[in-house]
């Protein structure tokens, strides 16, 4: 791991990192990264996402998905993380200090929107890991043309003609039905 860190840092792809150098190190280190999940959970109001981009975008999309957010929301607290190698950031957005938690979430929808549409613009994807479901419905609307999800539409009742498995978490039952 080492020697794959100085040849990121001599080509200019890694600009910083850590590396543990004992277990209690590794342990701290994992204990943190924990951590945010259950800070996100904690956090009245915050904003959960599941966002990813090609690894090249990744500055570009936090830098510009933290801005959106800020012309939104302004005095949110964008806490991105993920799994950087694979492109995939969990672009979560927390209150402002002091601020009234009802009021952030009711701003949840205006938020996701801007956050995967910087996503989106970037070669990206509304979901990494996650799936669809419910919460990002809308996203996956926004992500693929009417064809495509005309295929999906057809394939879900050709699979599911009753609507009987995951009902409405993918495509309303009207949708699915009129397809």
């Amino acid at each position: 791991m080492v020697a794959l860190v100085e040849v990121g840092l001599a080509e200019g792809i890694v600009t910083d990192g850590t590396l543990a150098a004992r277990q209690s190190q590794r342990e701290a280190m994992w204990r943190r990264r924990e951590g945010i999940a259950a800070g996100m959970i904690e956090t009245p109001g915050a904003l959960k996402g599941d966002t990813a981009v090609p690894v090249a975008e990744i500055p570009r999309f936090i830098e510009r998905a933290c801005l959106a957010v800020e012309a939104i929301a302004p005095g949110c607290r964008p806490a991105p993380f993920g799994h950087v190698g694979d492109g995939n950031i969990h672009f979560n957005v927390l209150p402002p200090r002091d601020g009234d938690a009802a009021a952030f979430a009711s701003r949840h929808d205006a938020l996701t929107a801007a956050i995967e549409a910087v996503a989106l613009g970037l070669g990206g994807t509304v979901s990494a890991e996650h799936g669809i479901g419910l919460i990002r419905r809308d996203g996956l609307l926004r992500m693929h043309a009417p064809a495509h999800l005309a295929a999906m539409r057809a394939i879900k009742l050709a699979l599911d003609p009753a609507g009987l498995c995951n009902p409405g978490k993918i495509f309303s039952r009207e949708i699915v039905a009129s397809a």
